[in-house]
């Protein structure tokens, strides 16, 4: 399987969103002369990706991953909730693995 990061976040915010996919966006808003602001709705895509219920028991999952491990002291988490995704894609060389004594590589990433 190949994909881009976009994508991959696009899925796992569909996953925490209850399920939603929304298209991607840049804007939140865009502002006139005269200083008004028109916030941009995000364009839903496909409910239901995921269902709610299975939204909500992964969320706590994801977000565990973050509060529990090395890296979770990096984020300010006063603001919004920040979720990540362990895992043993990568493949070791020799010497990764003779250094690290393990024939594969865990990486982590957060959203």
């Amino acid at each position: 399987m190949t994909a881009t990061p976009l994508q991959l976040g696009v899925a796992f915010a569909s996953i925490v969103n209850g399920g939603t996919y929304y298209k991607p966006h840049l804007v939140d808003y865009t502002v006139a002369a005269d200083g008004t602001k028109t916030l941009s709705k995000p364009t839903v895509v496909k409910n239901n990706v995921v269902s709610p219920q299975v939204s909500a028991e992964l969320r706590p999952m994801l977000e565990n991953v973050v509060n529990h491990h090395s890296f979770a002291r990096k984020f300010d988490q006063t603001a919004f909730s920040v979720g990540g995704k362990t895992g043993t894609a990568q493949i070791a060389t020799r010497q990764m693995a003779a250094i690290c004594q393990t024939t594969t590589m865990a990486h982590t990433w957060a959203m």
